[in-house]
């Protein structure tokens, strides 16, 4: 049997201090641990960062914050795409593109702007925030695959004695942002199978507010991450694995009953 926890959460671009009260201390009885993450961009100060650094973890560090630049990239080269895409279906006539422009009031975003900080603030941010996970985690636990678009991340972490047994690891992103492109909403997948059963862990960050229409733009988000990530099979959606497990910042409103 495999144990997973699940963990997300809208950080709102502040600093993490603490994870006790979030995920336990070293994961005991856990066997597979998914950060989904938003709004997960801010800084942090020198002293926060180095405090108790070694030169391996530095190491690792800079791969991971070298590797969040080549995510940025593979992420701007998919919104071109994209928007090429969509540029050209309206081109042709008929509003081919119109479906995915038709609501793009997008006010909702206003609210949720990217934090403004340089680029060493960034990294400095990033690399708080991974030591804090993996300090969190301890040892036993190695970064599976993990996948950054805008703000948003997901970062699968599985026990050392498993690591090996996994294979056929796949990742991926669909943007729902401003014009059904940008990465300042919409979700990320890591796939992988374990033990003959097939696991996908999706992160997403959905449209804000209230109203019937905002719940059928979230609803139209979750369709669009849904039909746009693919794995194995790129002729069949998600519904062709065993498992799969969908967190995020989801922004649906419950009302409670009106007395």
């Amino acid at each position: 049997r495999i144990k997973i926890l699940v963990a997300s959460s809208n950080i709102g671009n502040a600093s993490v201090q603490e994870l006790d009260s979030w995920v336990p201390k070293n994961a005991p009885h856990t066997d597979i641990v998914v950060f989904g993450l938003q709004e997960s961009t801010y800084k942090a100060t020198i002293s926060e960062v180095d405090d108790e650094v070694n030169e391996a973890t530095v190491a690792l560090l800079n791969a991971e914050l070298a590797f969040d630049d080549e995510q940025a990239e593979q992420g701007t080269a998919e919104n071109a795409e994209k928007a090429s895409t969509y540029a050209a279906a309206e081109s042709k006539g008929g509003g081919g593109g119109g479906d995915y422009f038709e609501d793009d009031d997008d006010e909702d975003d206003e609210d949720e702007k990217p934090a403004k900080h340089t680029h060493e603030e960034k990294l400095s941010g990033s690399r708080h925030l991974l030591l804090a996970i993996q300090r969190q985690l301890g040892d036993d636990f190695v970064l599976l695959e993990r996948v950054m678009r805008g703000q948003m991340r997901i970062r699968v972490y599985i026990r050392k004695s498993l690591a090996a047994k996994v294979k056929n690891v796949e990742i991926g992103a669909e943007n729902t942002g401003l014009g059904h492109v940008y990465a300042n909403k919409g979700g990320q997948g890591v796939k992988f199978e374990l033990a003959n059963t097939s696991i996908v862990f999706v992160n997403s960050h959905l449209a804000a507010h209230e109203s019937a229409a905002k719940c059928n733009k979230r609803n139209s988000n979750v369709r669009e991450i849904f039909g746009g990530l693919r794995f194995g099979n790129k002729l069949y959606d998600m519904t062709q694995f065993d498992h799969v497990i969908w967190c995020g910042d989801l922004n649906y409103r419950i009302e409670p009953p009106q007395s």
